[in-house]
């Protein structure tokens, strides 16, 4: 897609986030502008990363994850890119599941922990499309070259969590293992969307929040091994869990 995206700090209270197709964009707490010369196309394909940022500049604590709604819960799937959280998440949707977030998932205030409907949008590769059912058209294409398709997301009203998972793509098989509240707070500091705007800045509330929603929300290791043959077992696997144990 280009050159390698950059963020970094405009003294102590903006940021700006350079994206790999060229676009350049100025972000504070009250929401992001995009400079002279930036496509359009650019500011659409990475409007979730920048309302991520947006919410850490307001103290909001920002995880790399998706969440649907089971009932009137949330549930969510975190890991780093190419876990497949795009995958459980479109597989829920399938289900006729209500997406909430794809990639960024925002979670305004730990001690009363909700995932915030963000994006408007969701990505999935071609291959997860075509296994799913799922049509894509090619003016859906991300940018050329990429075989990475941008879907509608309805969302609707922030949710409470029934659960979170960490996901474990080495894993030898499909599994889901609960945490403890330790585990799950370093989980969390891992799996942080933000992480390259906590370099050289305070973290201190960020590992408070952490822990803070480590001890609020049930938190589960799921080992997902590669291939999209075992999604329909996973979301089983989570919905599952949620239902049938206490918190």
């Amino acid at each position: 897609m280009g050159k390698r995206p950059d963020l970094r700090w405009l003294g102590t209270e903006s940021l700006r986030y350079s994206s790999p197709d060229g676009g350049v964009f100025s972000i504070t707490a009250e929401g992001w502008i995009a400079s002279a010369g930036t496509t359009p196309e650019s500011a659409s394909v990475w409007r979730a990363a920048l309302d991520g940022f947006v919410h850490h500049l307001k103290g909001h604590l920002v995880l790399h994850g998706c969440a649907w709604r089971v009932e009137d819960q949330a549930v969510a799937a975190l890991g780093p890119s190419g876990a497949g959280k795009s995958s459980l998440l479109a597989t829920a949707i399938r289900r006729r599941r209500q997406g909430l977030c794809d990639d960024v998932l925002v979670i305004p205030d730990a001690k009363d922990p909700q995932a915030l409907p963000s994006g408007g949008s969701r990505k999935l590769w071609k291959d997860v499309a075509d296994f799913l059912g799922e049509p894509v058209e090619e003016e859906q294409r991300i940018q050329d070259g990429f075989d990475k398709f941008r879907l509608a997301l309805t969302t609707g009203d922030p949710a409470p969590f029934a659960a979170i998972f960490i996901i474990d793509a080495t894993a030898g098989c499909l599994e889901a293992k609960r945490m403890t509240p330790l585990e799950a707070s370093l989980a969390f500091v891992q799996n942080t969307f933000t992480q390259k705007a906590l370099i050289g800045q305070d973290r201190t509330w960020h590992m408070d929040a952490c822990a803070t929603l480590a001890e609020r929300v049930p938190v589960w290791r799921l080992g997902l091994p590669r291939g999209l043959e075992h999604l329909e077992s996973a979301v089983d696997l989570m919905e599952g869990a949620v239902m049938e144990s206490p918190p």
